[in-house]
C-alpha cells in the first residue's frame, strides 16, 4: 500500500514554471533519495508533499490516518512550539493532508496523552483494543483519546489531577519528553494508584484497574521511552552536556539536529528529510544511516551526500523541471543506470522526431486534396498535441502511455502547417545536466610554508577548545580538517584566517597569500544584489569575463541576473564558491 501519491504536481510563479508534471507514489516501506540540480525545486516539492505549501496544479492523496514528518534544512523557528507534535497531521480522511496548522509548524500536540473516558470501575474506558491504548497518533504517545487531558473519571476516591510538570520544559531534554507527554501522564496515574494501593484505599477493583493500565503502559513503551530519547540525542551528537540547555541557546545546527531527533522519536508514517546531513558529523551520519535502514515506515530524503544515499535508500528520484525519473537501487546503482537510460533517451528522440517529420510530410502532401484533407487535418491536430506535450514534459512523454487529459494541458487549436513543420524540425534533445568545471589557478606564487601553528590554544576566554602543538601546511599539499560537532573546527579556521586570536601560542600564515574562505552559512552574500553584481563587487573583472567565470559554476544566461535572495541553498553555495 502507498502512504502518499501525487498526480501532475506543478509549481509556477507568474509565467515562470519551476516544475510541472510530477506524478509519484510512495509505498509504506519506501526509502527514496531525491536528487536534482540546485534550484530545480526539490525543497518546494517536499514542502508541497508535506502540506506546508500548495501546488499550482495537481493533487495529493495521503492514506487515512497516516502522519507526515518533515525536516527543513534549517529548523531555527520550529522548536519549542507545543501546539505541534513535530509531525504534519493526523489524517482523518483519505486524501486529506491532516491538520497542518501553518508553514513551519510541526503538527498538533493538543489532546495527546489523554487516557480516554473511563466511565466505569475495573475497565479501561473507551479503548479500541484489549490491553492497547487506543488510536496512537504519535510514537509512544497515548493516541487521540477524546477527553481533553483527563485520565478518566474513576468515581469515588480515585480522581486524579493529570498535570505533569518537568523542570526541563523548553530545554533539549524537555523537547523530547514532550513527544511522550501521554506516557508521562499515564506514568503519573500509575504512581497515584500505587500510592492508593499502599494506603487504605486498596481493593480488588483498584488492583484490576492498575494491572490493565500497567500492561497498556508497557505495551506502549512506557518503560523504554527515556532510553530511546537518550540514544537518539547521543546518536545525533547532542550529548548530556546539552540536555539542560534552553532551546533559545542552541545554534541553528543544534536546533536542526534536535528537530530531527524529535521526528525520529515520533515515528511518522512518512519521514521527509531535506539535507539532513548538513549539520551532522561523520559519527552522527553513520548513526542516522543505520536508523533509516531499520526505519519502520517510508522515507524521502533530499541530499547531495552520495555516500549517505548509498547507505540509506533503495530508490533514487532524479528531479527535473518536467518530471521525475525513478531509478531502483541506491546512488551508485543510479550512476550505472543513468548512462544506459540516456542512450535510450537519445534513441527515442531520434525515432520520435523522424516519426513526426513523416507525419508532417503526409499532412503537407494531402492538405490541399479534398479527398484527404480531413485525414491531414486530424494528423495535424495529433502532431500539435504531441508538440505541446513535448514542450511541457520532454520527448519521453510520447512513450509514457499518458493520454491528453492526464497531461493537464490547456485547450489548443491546430498549428499552421508551415509552423508545425518548423517546430518539428527545430526539436532538439536537451543536453545532459551540466557539471561544475572550475578552473582554480593561483593568482601568484606564495611561500613554501602556507600556514603553521605552534602551541596555539584555540577557543574563547571562557571556553578553551584544544591546543595545536605543531602544525604546518606546505604549498601543493591538501589537508582535511575533521572532528565532531562542537569540537572547534570553524573556530580553528577563523583563528588561522586572523578573524580570531589564539588564547596563547602562535598561528602564522605564509607570505604573499591570497585566501579564499568558503563559510558554512554564506552570510556574507548581499541578498539585494544579483549574482553578477555580487561577483563584481568582490572581484575586479570585466562583465563578460565575470559571466564566463560564473558559467563554470552553472550560472548561465539570465541566471546571472537572479537576485541572491531568490537563490536556493545550493545555488548560494555555488555563488560563494565562485567568488
Amino acid at each position: 500500500m502507498s502512504v502518499l501519491s501525487a498526480q501532475n504536481l506543478g509549481l509556477s510563479f507568474g509565467a515562470f514554471d519551476l516544475f510541472r508534471g510530477i506524478s509519484v507514489t510512495i509505498a509504506n516501506d519506501s526509502k527514496i533519495g531525491l536528487i536534482g540540480p540546485n534550484g530545480v525545486g526539490k525543497t518546494s516539492l517536499m514542502m508541497i508533499l508535506a502540506g506546508l505549501n500548495q501546488p499550482t496544479t495537481g493533487r495529493i492523496h495521503v492514506a487515512r490516518d497516516r502522519r507526515l514528518g518533515y525536516l527543513p534544512q534549517e529548523a531555527s523557528d520550529t522548536l519549542g512550539n507545543h501546539s505541534g507534535t513535530g509531525t504534519l497531521g493526523n489524517n482523518s480522511g483519505a486524501g486529506a493532508l491532516g491538520n497542518h496548522s501553518g508553514t513551519g509548524t510541526l503538527g498538533n500536540h493538543s489532546g495527546t496523552g489523554t487516557l480516554g473516558n473511563h466511565t466505569g470501575t475495573g475497565t479501561l474506558g473507551n479503548h479500541s483494543g484489549s490491553g492497547t491504548l487506543g488510536n496512537n497518533s504519535g510514537a509512544g504517545a497515548l493516541g487521540n483519546h477524546l477527553g481533553a487531558g483527563t485520565l478518566g473519571n474513576h468515581s469515588g476516591t480515585h480522581a486524579f489531577d493529570p498535570v505533569v510538570t518537568d523542570r526541563r520544559v523548553n530545554t533539549v531534554y524537555g523537547e523530547m519528553l514532550a513527544v511522550f507527554s501521554g506516557l508521562q501522564l499515564q506514568q503519573a496515574h500509575l504512581h497515584k494508584l500505587e500510592a492508593d494501593m499502599a494506603g487504605s484505599a486498596y481493593d480488588d477493583t483498584l488492583l484490576a484497574i492498575y494491572g490493565d493500565l500497567q500492561a497498556a503502559f508497557e505495551h506502549a513503551g512506557g518503560y523504554d521511552y527515556e532510553l530511546h530519547i537518550q540514544q537518539t540525542l547521543q546518536g545525533l551528537g547532542l550529548g548530556k552536556g546539552t540536555w539542560d540547555m534552553p532551546l533559545d541557546h542552541l545554534s541553528g545546527g543544534q536546533k536542526t539536529r534536535l528537530l530531527l531527533a524529535r521526528l525520529l522519536l515520533e515515528k511518522p508514517a512518512l519521514l521527509m528529510l531535506d539535507e539532513p546531513t548538513n549539520h551532522l558529523d561523520a559519527e552522527a551520519v553513520e548513526w542516522l544511516e543505520h536508523t533509516l535502514k531499520d526505519w519502520d515506515g517510508a522515507v524521502l530524503v533530499a541530499s547531495h551526500d552520495r555516500y549517505f544515499l548509498d547507505n540509506s535508500v533503495h530508490a533514487i528520484w532524479e528531479m527535473s523541471p518536467t518530471g521525475i525519473e525513478i531509478y531502483p537501487g541506491n546512488y551508485s546503482s543510479y550512476l550505472l543506470q543513468r548512462d544506459t537510460r540516456w542512450e535510450y533517451t537519445q534513441r527515442v528522440f531520434e525515432e520520435e522526431k523522424e516519426r513526426l517529420q513523416k507525419e508532417m510530410d503526409f499532412v503537407q502532401r494531402n492538405w490541399v486534396r479534398a479527398s484527404t484533407h480531413a485525414r491531414a487535418l486530424g494528423m495535424l491536430r495529433k502532431v500539435t498535441r504531441e508538440l505541446m506535450a513535448v514542450d511541457a514534459y520532454g520527448i519521453m512523454v510520447l512513450r509514457s502511455g499518458r493520454n491528453w487529459h492526464e497531461l493537464d494541458l490547456r485547450a489548443y487549436k491546430p498549428l499552421d502547417v508551415i509552423e508545425a513543420i518548423r517546430k518539428v524540425n527545430a526539436l532538439s534533445l536537451p543536453s545532459r545536466p551540466p557539471r561544475i568545471k572550475p578552473r582554480l589557478v593561483p593568482s601568484k606564487d606564495s611561500s613554501n610554508i602556507i600556514l603553521g601553528a605552534e602551541k596555539a590554544l584555540i577557543g574563547y576566554p571562557n571556553q578553551r577548545l584544544f591546543q595545536v602543538h605543531g602544525l604546518e601546511l606546505r604549498r601543493g599539499e591538501c589537508a582535511a580538517l575533521i572532528g565532531p560537532n562542537g569540537s572547534g573546527k570553524t573556530t580553528f579556521l577563523k583563528t588561522l584566517l586572523g578573524q580570531m586570536e589564539p588564547l596563547s601560542g602562535e598561528v602564522r600564515l605564509g607570505a604573499s597569500l591570497e585566501i579564499g574562505y568558503f563559510a558554512q552559512a554564506h552570510d556574507e552574500l548581499n541578498p539585494s544584489s544579483t549574482v553578477l553584481d555580487e561577483l563584481l563587487s568582490t572581484r575586479s573583472m570585466d562583465p563578460e569575463l565575470a559571466r564566463s567565470h560564473l558559467a563554470q559554476y552553472l550560472f548561465r544566461g539570465d541566471d546571472v541576473f537572479k537576485p541572491v535572495s531568490a537563490l536556493s541553498g545550493g545555488e548560494r553555495g555555488r555563488l560563494a564558491l565562485a567568488i
